[in-house]
C-alpha cells in the first residue's frame, strides 16, 4: 500500500482486532477490520447473514492506494459462533489466513543509552 509515493507498511495502517468477552452463557465480539474499498459490501453482507450488527465503516488514510475501508462491528451470543462469524468475514477478503508467528526474544540485552558520550557528540570527561 501507498500514499502518494511513500510505502506504508500493513503494521502501520493495515490492523484489525477483535476482543471476546464471556457474559453469562454467551459472549460479546467487537472487531475492526482493515479492507480493500472493494471489499466492503461483500463483508458488510456476510456479516448481516451471520447476524453481526455492523457499527460503523470509515477510513483512517486519504489517498491511499489501493483504497481501505474499516468495518467495526459487534456481536453477542455462543462465543464458537461469534468466532466462525469472524472467520467468514474474512474470507471474503484478501486478508491473510495463516496463524501469527511466535514473538522472538531479544538476542541481547538492552544496555541503555551510551555514558561514552555527551550529547554533543564529545568524548565525556
Amino acid at each position: 500500500m501507498s500514499r502518494d509515493v511513500v510505502a506504508i507498511r500493513p503494521g502501520v495502517a493495515l490492523t484489525g482486532w477483535a476482543a471476546f468477552k464471556d457474559v453469562g452463557s454467551d459472549a460479546v465480539a467487537h472487531v475492526d477490520l482493515a479492507v480493500k474499498e472493494a471489499e466492503v459490501n461483500p463483508v458488510v453482507g456476510k456479516l448481516r447473514a451471520e447476524r453481526m450488527e455492523v457499527t460503523a465503516i470509515h477510513n483512517h488514510l486519504l489517498g491511499e492506494s489501493p483504497r481501505v475501508m474499516y468495518v467495526h462491528f459487534w456481536g453477542r451470543g455462543p462465543a464458537a459462533r461469534l468466532a466462525s462469524s469472524l472467520r467468514a468475514a474474512l474470507a471474503v477478503t484478501e486478508t491473510p489466513q495463516r496463524p501469527r508467528q511466535p514473538l522472538r526474544r531479544p538476542t541481547r540485552r538492552c544496555r541503555g543509552p551510551s555514558r561514552s558520550r555527551t550529547r554533543w557528540g564529545r568524548r565525556a570527561p
